[in-house]
């Protein structure tokens, strides 16, 4: 018999006082926002998106896993596909706090972190990766790996988005 997972996309990695979750809205886009992903601010203050752009999203934080999200096997109105939470439901997304999150490639504590705001053919908008690309933001000063995986798979992130793109002389 197989181990269980360690964890899973967007599960908490503990309760502390530290968490710092904030409800929105998931705006009319025609994809869904990915369980466990970084997302930006959306149109209106309650709304957040898929990233899109690297240098002007403004990023809100990374989307929590909830049991409380409707699905269709419990509901005819489910919110959550099979790539994520649909258009125009309420996600909990995590501001400050640690993090169950995916990654594109190995990872180790020591390693860079970086995000992918553009995603093309198989890539994901919001998960992780340490390789530099174009297409990926730089997150070291607001994000930092905890765990080490061996290839594309989970890991645990500490994160402060609540100071991303704040002006240090405020």
């Amino acid at each position: 018999m197989a181990a269980p997972a360690v964890a899973f996309p967007g599960m908490l990695s503990d309760t502390g006082p530290n968490n710092d979750v904030v409800t929105y809205v998931v705006e009319a886009t025609p994809l869904s926002v990915p369980i466990g992903s970084v997302v930006r601010q959306g149109t209106l203050d309650n709304q957040c998106l898929n990233l899109a752009v690297v240098a002007t999203d403004t990023l809100l934080g990374i989307v929590v896993h909830s049991h409380a999200y409707p699905s269709a096997a419990l509901d005819e109105d489910d919110w959550v596909g099979t790539s994520g939470v649909k258009t125009f439901c309420e996600v909990g997304v995590l501001r400050k706090g640690r993090i169950w999150v995916l990654t594109e490639e190995a990872c180790v504590p020591s390693d860079p972190c970086r995000i992918r705001c553009v995603a093309a053919a198989v890539e994901v908008p919001g998960v992780f990766a340490t390789t530099a690309d174009a297409d990926l933001l730089v997150a070291n000063s607001f994000c930092r790996f905890l765990t080490t995986t061996t290839g594309a798979g989970i890991i645990e992130v500490e994160v402060d988005f609540t100071m991303h793109k704040a002006d240090p002389l405020d």
